[in-house]
């Protein structure tokens, strides 16, 4: 009888382990109606766990179902049961894009995906708990991680044109006039005869100071041209209901611009997107939208463009 009780008791503790890790079956995962909805099967009565934020109790047939806000950053799910552990990825789910937020200021608090251009290169903003505010790009990689090095500094152009000649600057005042010569010596009284010849001219007297050097006259003008940058105004489409996709393209950039970014804005936010970047031909930001509403939606796109430094 005392054999036939630990036999019991041997074959209970087995199966609570084997009940304890049983394997994770995700039957379907999906954003519907503006919730993350995952379910699945497992062991009766288990714990599983979302993305380490949320938890669900199995029923007693092992069943479980999550119905959460959430929105996965990469599109993909992490379940944990006790030591198993299955990954799924999101229907209807489409990752988010950059934001791109110009030159970094440590005054300035930054997010997941926030793009910054510092010291020659441009930075993205990483998932992080902490508050990514004053830590400079570069220093930390649990903030930062590089987007887009500094290019190799180009070979040295040709020499431009001459400038045109300035002006000619205004004439300095005339000297003042020389002093008057001295008058030669009076010569000798001679016996009184005819009329002597004229006598010669006495010499020229000495040259009068130089006059003071006139003002300098004005510099001629000077071209230079600091790194310009402006965002596009939004380009508004409107996308179908229930499903309906439409390719949004921003306004291009003035001539002489270049586009480095933009961003899409949708009216609900169960517009998902299946690409958010600058063009193949480079000349506009693209949203490709998809409307998971029951009513018509608009979507909007611009460009960030920037004029770089130079004369």
């Amino acid at each position: 009888m005392r054999g036939l009780q630990i036999g019991m008791l041997a074959a209970a503790s087995l199966a609570f382990v084997g009940q304890a890790h049983a394997a994770i079956d995700v039957v379907s995962a999906e954003i519907a109606n503006g919730r993350l909805v995952v379910t699945g099967k497992t062991s009766a009565g288990a714990r599983v766990t979302l993305d380490d934020q949320y938890n669900q109790k199995a029923d007693g047939k092992g069943k479980f179902e999550f119905s959460v806000v959430y929105l996965p950053a990469d599109c993909i799910v992490t379940l944990t049961q006790g030591s198993q552990t299955a990954r799924a990825v999101v229907a209807n789910c489409g990752p988010r894009g950059i934001n791109p937020r110009d030159n970094w200021l440590s005054s300035k608090t930054y997010t997941e995906n926030d793009v910054v251009y510092f010291d020659g290169s441009s930075w993205i903003a990483v998932e992080n708990k902490k508050t990514n505010k004053g830590e400079k790009p570069g220093a930390k990689s649990e903030f930062w991680s590089l987007f887009a090095r500094e290019g190799a500094k180009g070979t040295k152009g040709d020499t431009g044109p001459a400038g045109e000649t300035g002006p000619t600057g205004a004439a300095g005042p005339t000297g003042p006039q020389g002093a008057e010569g001295p008058a030669g010596p009076a010569g000798a009284d001679g016996a009184t005869g005819p009329q002597g010849a004229a006598g010669a001219d006495g010499a020229q007297g000495p040259a009068g100071p130089v006059g003071p050097t006139g003002p300098t006259g004005p510099a001629g003008p000077v071209f230079s041209r600091a790194l310009s940058c402006y965002s596009t105004a939004f380009t508004t489409r409107t996308v179908s209901a229930s499903g309906g996709a439409l390719d949004v393209y921003s306004p291009v950039c003035a001539s002489g611009y270049t586009i480095v970014g933009g961003g899409c804005r949708g009216s609900s936010f169960l517009i998902t997107y299946a690409l958010t970047d600058i063009s193949g031909d480079g000349t506009a930001f693209v949203c490709s939208a998809r409307n998971g509403s029951a009513s018509d939606q608009t979507v909007n796109a611009r460009a960030r463009c920037c004029l770089a430094p130079g004369n």
